[in-house]
């Protein structure tokens, strides 16, 4: 996200709720202060059991309709005589860029130490979308 992004965010949020702090700068000042939170925000990826992707970030700081994006890199396979014969192909390197939707909300449970406290974390299904770059292309 630019700062074009994260200002045009907290003036959503600010005028959303304007009239109930009652001065739009005020609103302003706590709507950048949750939109700059957001973007700090750490999430983690993964796999459900079902399939189905998933999104982990702290409970309650993820909306359905929002959207995450992984971008990593894969290497170059060429198979060897036996993974062809199974049907195994080679790819070339490429750029994978994932953009995650978030499409519903699954439970809260707590992560971490509980000599320090916990942190709750809460898991988002997702429907994703993927983009292979071939590198040398």
């Amino acid at each position: 996200m630019n700062k074009q992004a994260l200002f045009n965010n907290a003036h959503r949020i600010a005028r959303r709720i304007a009239a109930a702090v009652g001065n739009y700068m005020v609103a302003f000042k706590l709507a950048l202060k949750q939109a700059w939170s957001d973007l700090k925000m750490t999430v983690t990826f993964g796999i459900a059991q079902n399939n189905t992707r998933y999104v982990e970030a702290e409970a309650g700081t993820v909306n359905i309709g929002d959207t995450f994006t992984e971008t990593f890199s894969v290497e170059a396979f060429e198979p060897n005589k036996r993974q062809l014969r199974i049907g195994m192909k080679a790819t070339p390197a490429a750029t994978v860029t994932r953009t995650y939707t978030v499409t519903g909300a699954g439970k809260v449970f707590p992560y971490g130490d509980p000599s320090n406290g916990f942190k709750y974390l809460q898991r988002f299904y997702c429907e994703t979308q993927e983009q292979r770059t071939e590198k040398g292309a």
